[in-house]
C-alpha cells in the first residue's frame, strides 16, 4: 500500500519492517524538476541526516562536475547500498534509474506536471544557475538564449513533442505501482498547509526532530512570495499553468498526461 501524505496515512513499525526487510531501511528522494525539489531535498536531508542517517546526493556532484547527470548516476549507482542512506534527490530523468532498487525505500514528492513544465521554462531561460564548466555549461547557455528568443509556447510544444525526460511523471507512477513501501508526497500540500505536511511526512518516516530544528522548518516555510522571472523561487501557487497558457494549450498538455494527473490526484 503507497502511503500518501495527502491523507496522512501511516505505517507501523511491524508493518515498516515487513515490507522493507530493515528496521533501518536506506531511503531514497525521487522527484520532479521544478517541484520545490532542491528547497525539499534540503530539508528532508536536514531531517535524515537529525535522526544519524547519512546522505548521498549523486545528481548535484554530477552537476558541479559539469557531467550528465544520467551517466554519472549509472556510473556509480553499484555504490547505492547499505542501511541507514539518504540518496537524492533524484528528478524523473535520473529516478527510473533507482527507484526499484532493493532495500532502498522511495519517497516520491510530485508536482502537477503542467506547472513543472511552465516553471521550467522560466528556469532555464531566466533563474536558474548555470553549471560548471564543460559542454554540458555550453549547452545550457545555448538553450538560455534560444529560449528566450522564443515564446514558451513553443517550449511547450517541444516539450511535448519529444517526450522530455525532465517531465516524465509516468516514471513516479510507474514506480509508485511497483513499490507497496513508497512513500508519497505532493508539492501542493506542502505549500498551503506546511506544518500539517511536515507532521505527516515525520509520521510516515517514524523519525523525530529536535524542536530547535522543527522550529527553524515551520519558520522558513515562507511561499508566499511576488512573482520575480529572474529569481529561483519565481512563484509557488499551484495551478500556474492556467495563468500563463492558452485555454487550447491547457487542453493539449493535460490530455497529453491525463493518466499521471488522474493518478496522483490533479484536476483534469
Amino acid at each position: 500500500m503507497k502511503v500518501n501524505l495527502g491523507i496522512l496515512k501511516t505505517l507501523s513499525r511491524r508493518a515498516i519492517s515487513k515490507v522493507t526487510g530493515h528496521e533501518r531501511p536506506s531511503w531514497s528522494l525521487l522527484t520532479l524538476h521544478k517541484a520545490g525539489s532542491a528547497y525539499v531535498a534540503n530539508m528532508v536531508g536536514r531531517i535524515f541526516i537529525a535522526n544519524g542517517y547519512e546522505k548521498i546526493d549523486l545528481c548535484n556532484a554530477a552537476f558541479r562536475q559539469g557531467i550528465g547527470e544520467v551517466d554519472y548516476v549509472v556510473s556509480h549507482k553499484s555504490e547505492m547500498t547499505g542501511q541507514g542512506r539518504l540518496f537524492g534527490p533524484f528528478r524523473a530523468d535520473t529516478a527510473a534509474l533507482v527507484g526499484l532498487i532493493d532495500g532502498i525505500r522511495p519517497i516520491v514528492h510530485v508536482r502537477d506536471v503542467r506547472d513543472c513544465i511552465v516553471s521550467n521554462f522560466f528556469s532555464i531561460a531566466y533563474s536558474h544557475r548555470l553549471p560548471g564548466e564543460g559542454k554540458l555549461r555550453e549547452k545550457f547557455i545555448e538553450d538560455r538564449q534560444r529560449m528566450q528568443e522564443g515564446s514558451i509556447e513553443r517550449y511547450i510544444e517541444e516539450v511535448m513533442e519529444a517526450d522530455s525526460a525532465f517531465a516524465r511523471i509516468g516514471v513516479l507512477r510507474q514506480i509508485c505501482e511497483k513499490r507497496p513501501d513508497a512513500v508519497l508526497s505532493r508539492y501542493e500540500e506542502m505549500v498551503t498547509d506546511f506544518p500539517r505536511w511536515l507532521i505527516g511526512l515525520l509520521a510516515v518516516l517514524e523519525l523525530t526532530i529536535p524542536k530547535k530544528l522543527r522550529d527553524e522548518l515551520l519558520k522558513n516555510a515562507e511561499f508566499d512570495v511576488s512573482e520575480d522571472k529572474f529569481r529561483h523561487k519565481r512563484q509557488v501557487v499551484p495551478g500556474d499553468f492556467r495563468r500563463k497558457l492558452a485555454p487550447e494549450m491547457q487542453v493539449r498538455l493535460t490530455e497529453k498526461y491525463r493518466k499521471e494527473l488522474e493518478y496522483f490526484g490533479y484536476s483534469v
